[in-house]
């Protein structure tokens, strides 16, 4: 499902794919780094009335594939393309 989320992504122009965890998701954080996802920034939130933090994760594209690799600092927002809820 990633593969095609980054697939569609690439179609409509975007550099890189974006999403967010909840920071105590202990499968959700680890399936996305153990794809090469990287962790780029911690960011309060709100759900249902709570107070909590969300992790935001970032893959590059490269050329005609995704490069799911270590980024250096975010590209600007508007290169993005969000994934899914948290």
């Amino acid at each position: 499902m990633l593969d095609e989320a980054a697939r569609w992504a690439r179609e409509r122009g975007a550099h890189a794919l974006h999403l967010y965890v909840l920071e105590g998701n202990a499968a959700a954080i680890g399936f996305y780094e153990s794809r090469g996802w990287t962790f780029v920034a911690r960011e309060p939130d709100n759900l249902a009335g709570i107070d909590l933090f969300a992790l935001r994760y970032i893959a590059l594209h490269t050329g005609a594939r995704l490069n799911i690799g270590r980024a250096k600092s975010p590209l600007p927002k508007s290169n993005f393309i969000e994934l899914g809820a948290r």
